[in-house]
């Protein structure tokens, strides 16, 4: 046995048993071993049941108030929802309100994550993730008591999205529940894990549209949205105290003199992390393997804002017709995400970072077949076409947590979470410009446009695998201390 794995060896020891393990400036903690679940999916599927549920009648009342108390209209045209005849009056404000919104609730937050990702590697995945869901929480609360006020100016509901801003929103939930699994999950099951977490959120946001409406609907109460967050915010209360006290940490806690969020030193040391020379070119494979995720999310993030005018415009479609094709859609991509993963990692037995490669091209087959499709059938068929393509998620992100060390999973994942906050921002207006161009000659444009960045991506991640077969296990070899971040504790 060689000196580095008797030291090794002796370290594991040390941890195991709750002694300091000393790497030169560093001293790491071991928590005594507490009992507690790692199965932190239910945390997730239960977030995103009560932001969904809440999320469905955001957009109502916001028309309902600015017919009533911006515009002024009378009852009789103030319907809720409000009446086809007024809906263009009151639509361009609600846009504003909710583009608002969005920004205060997603561009905060993915600035926080750069700082989030570092101080929960050293501090613990828990104790923000507590935070967050507070946060959130106490948002839908806000927007509780603030619906019960009836003349409200409609704007002054952006003052309800400071919490869950502030508190780092979903992007922080997101990034610590991945943190969490890589740091649980060995490379075997880690895929696996993240796949269910891809199809408890598709199964969480049909459950919380369904509840939604059925609630506003069947109430038999005047002002029926107040109760929808009042649930909604008892959802993430309950969810926080379960995380507090039935989840485990995952992380052995850095003890150290400063554990401030808010410094430049996370900063630093993630960009010390992300630039810093790793084995078998592994610092450009995790480079490469973040764009082409960024650009999947950039990809449905823009088809997203525009599927609804496509088939609008090619099939005549209604709202009706568009939530069934988007139940559809979900139920298949939950559940093919799950077969998913487990047929191309069990039971074919292909790499990460092949199988994303054969994902992306059937996901540009998928966009050609969207943009070339002539009626409703083909259009579903094309969506039938793509039931894999989202099993991508959890197999770039399992391949990450493999190409870096666990102390630098947090700010890696942070990278990649900030520049996937950042994407719909540049592909909403991007993807609206290019149909308002062609939608009259060509309105499949914007999906052909998709099966060119897909071609793309399947080229990077080709570049990735090819790179991986020429190097070996080298670049997954990511055994070394931790940085020198942590002042020596007296």
């Amino acid at each position: 046995m060689s000196f580095i794995e008797i030291e090794n060896e002796e370290r594991r020891k040390l941890l195991s048993g709750g002694i300091q393990a000393n790497y030169g400036d560093v001293i790491i903690h071991s928590p005594s071993p507490t009992r507690g679940s790692t199965v932190i999916e239910p945390v997730l599927l239960m977030f995103l049941l009560a932001k969904t549920l809440s999320d469905t009648v955001i957009t109502n009342l916001l028309e309902y108030r600015t017919c009533r108390v911006l515009l002024e209209l009378p009852h009789d045209n103030c319907t809720d929802p409000v009446s086809p005849n007024v809906e263009d009056l009151v639509q361009p404000t609600t846009a504003h309100i909710i583009t608002g919104r969005a920004l205060l609730e997603a561009f905060v937050p993915s600035c926080m994550a750069v700082l989030i990702g570092p101080w929960s590697d050293a501090n613990g995945r828990k104790p923000f993730m507590v935070i967050s869901l507070a946060g959130i929480s106490l948002t839908y609360f806000c927007w509780g008591c603030l619906s019960l006020l009836p003349n409200l100016h409609p704007y002054v509901f952006l003052l309800a999205s400071l919490p869950m801003s502030l508190s780092g929103g979903s992007c922080a939930v997101y990034l610590l529940t991945y943190c969490y699994i890589s740091d649980v999950t060995d490379e075997h099951t880690r895929s696996f894990r993240f796949s269910v977490i891809v199809v408890a959120e598709y199964c969480s946001m049909i459950i919380g549209t369904a509840l939604g409406d059925l609630m506003v609907t069947f109430l038999p109460i005047h002002d029926p949205y107040f109760p929808v967050f009042f649930l909604s915010a008892l959802l993430l209360m309950l969810i926080g105290c379960y995380t507090h006290w039935a989840i485990k940490e995952s992380v052995d806690i850095q003890v150290d003199k400063k554990t401030r969020l808010f410094t430049f030193d996370h900063v630093s040391h993630l960009l010390s992390a992300a630039v810093k020379r790793r084995n078998g070119f592994a610092r450009e494979m995790i480079f490469i393997i973040i764009i082409s995720y960024t650009l999947g999310t950039f990809m449905n993030e823009g088809e997203n804002t525009i599927t609804y005018l496509f088939v609008r415009e090619k099939f005549s479609w209604q709202l009706t017709e568009y939530t069934e094709f988007n139940c559809f859609t979900r139920l298949t991509l939950g559940l093919g995400t799950l077969v998913g993963v487990w047929l191309l990692s069990t039971v074919l037995g292909l790499s990460n970072m092949l199988a994303v490669t054969l994902l992306f091209t059937s996901y540009s087959l998928r966009s050609f077949l969207m943009a070339e499709s002539t009626n409703s059938a083909e259009f579903y068929m094309a969506a039938t076409v793509g039931s894999f393509v989202w099993c991508h998620s959890p197999l770039i992100r399992a391949e990450l947590s493999c190409l870096v060390p666990k102390h630098d999973i947090g700010k890696m994942f942070a990278v990649a979470a900030f520049l996937q906050s950042l994407s719909p921002m540049a592909s909403t207006p991007l993807y609206t410009s290019i149909y308002e161009f062609t939608f009259r000659n060509k309105p499949g444009a914007v999906f052909m446009f998709s099966c060119f960045l897909s071609a793309v991506n399947s080229m990077l991640t080709a570049f990735v695998f090819i790179g991986q077969k020429l190097v070996g296990d080298e670049c997954y070899n990511t055994e070394s201390p931790p940085e020198q971040i942590i002042e020596n504790v007296d």
